[in-house]
């Protein structure tokens, strides 16, 4: 009979390894997640390329309101976050 992995995991995924055998109460589970899980995305939108006027951070050549020569090449100018468009504003 198959383990929690499966046939093919079996082998190589034995036992237990994060969080371990201390970690067994759903406030122990809890506290474990909290202690541990970190964000890892990118916020996007949140330098939005618009006139300055209307409260905006960048204009279209990237360059930050009232900052001399100071570009944003990453995704916080677009609302959504989509790969190519990273990877070409870098390489603006």
């Amino acid at each position: 009979m198959a383990g929690p992995y499966g046939k093919c995991l079996n082998a190589i995924l034995t036992h237990e390894v994060v969080p371990g055998a201390v970690v067994q109460t759903d406030d122990e589970i809890e506290g474990f997640i909290r202690g541990t899980v970190d964000t890892v995305f990118h916020p996007v939108g949140t330098a939005a390329m618009l006139p300055r006027e209307s409260g905006r951070a960048v204009d279209t050549s990237l360059k930050v309101y009232g900052m001399v020569n100071i570009r944003v090449i990453n995704a916080s100018i677009i609302p959504i976050h989509l790969l190519a468009l990273s990877m070409q504003l870098q390489e603006k």
